[in-house]
């Protein structure tokens, strides 16, 4: 009798001893279960696994745009004199595939060239008094000439042609300033500056022309539209009325039209415009060039000996602020480059 209760105590501890060992056994592995499942489903995870539930529909690319930081405007240095040997500078372009700046004088009767740090040729002789220059992002340069009363187009291989000069049947008065949008779209004013012969038309006008060469009038004024810029998302269009003293904004819809006129600022004289990457807005102006934040604050203004007419941005980074004052041309650094149509 002792011996079956010796055997039958063993025969326990055995069995106690094999549901211990089993028991410890499977807490450690639901143990590392769970911490494996506590990484997969971190947010940081999810935010890492891309998840498309429509897989008739090709995934979405969310494009990030740059932001630049506000404009410091005291970090803009004194202009620097390029050349004073002109009678009338205006109509900055520059040329990004050749990497070169065109500009204009218009009682010069020339079209010049300059090549890097400080290089000056004549371009063109016999300009037809141009005054606005532009190239379109394909290379064509569009001129708009006084004499003509025309907007011409030469092409990358020197074919120049007319691109337009009259509005239903009526001569224009004297085009002055151009943009050119990506789609190839180009955007001029028309004021009286300059205007050779008989004013046809009984008002001055902003006009766009769309690639096939058809004219349309966006806006009509008893006076002085100049200047003329696109913003870098090609949503808004500025304008310059130099005897009203004041900058409009248009919105630009998808079709290229412009609505919803209104003032963006307050500027003496106001001529040529340039806009920068991060928006802020550069008018040409009877004290300098006038800078403006993006919502029309003014920052400062850029002085030159002479009265502006126009500025431009180029250079190999975007960043140098090309102006025509007069006789001159100056050159700028600033901190943030400039949008280049």
């Amino acid at each position: 009798m002792e011996k079956v209760r010796y055997l039958l105590i063993i025969f326990i501890l055995i069995i106690g001893t094999t549901v211990n060992i089993g028991c410890t056994t499977s807490i450690e592995d639901i143990k590392v279960e769970s911490e494996s499942k506590q990484i997969d489903i971190s947010p940081k995870a999810e935010t890492n696994i891309p998840i498309d539930l429509n897989l008739s529909e090709p995934p979405k690319i969310i494009e990030k745009s740059f932001e630049y930081p506000k404009l410091n405007f005291s970090a803009i240095p004194a202009p620097v004199l390029i050349s004073d040997k002109f009678i009338f500078a205006e109509g900055p372009a520059w040329d990004k595939a050749n990497g070169r700046l065109l500009f204009s004088d218009i009682d010069g009767n020339k079209i010049y060239e300059i090549k890097l740090p400080d290089r000056i040729n004549v371009y063109r002789t016999s300009s037809n008094n141009t005054n606005g220059l532009e190239f379109d992002n394909q290379g064509n340069l569009y001129a708009a000439e006084h004499d003509s009363r025309s907007i011409t187009v030469i092409s990358k291989n020197g074919q120049t042609k007319t691109l337009v000069d009259n509005y239903m049947g009526r001569r224009l008065n004297s085009p002055n300033d151009i943009v050119a949008k990506s789609d190839g779209t180009i955007y001029f004013t028309d004021p009286t500056f300059g205007l050779k012969g008989q004013k046809e038309l009984d008002f001055m006008g902003l006009y766009r022309v769309i690639k096939e060469g058809k004219l349309f009038l966006e806006d009509k004024f008893d006076t002085s539209p100049n200047g003329v810029a696109l913003s870098p998302d090609e949503k808004k269009l500025y304008l310059s009325l130099t005897f009203g003293n004041e900058i409009l904004v248009y919105d630009v819809s998808p079709d290229g039209s412009t609505t919803n006129s209104r003032k963006f600022a307050y500027v003496k004289n106001p001529d040529g415009i340039e806009v920068d990457l991060g928006e802020n807005v550069y008018v040409a102006g009877l004290e300098g060039v006038y800078v403006f934040s993006p919502e029309g604050t003014k920052l400062g203004i850029i002085y030159t000996n002479d009265q502006p007419t126009n500025c431009e941005f180029g250079g190999p980074s975007g960043n140098i602020l090309f102006i025509t004052a007069r006789n001159s041309i100056y050159r700028v650094d600033i901190p943030i480059p400039g949008f280049i149509e």
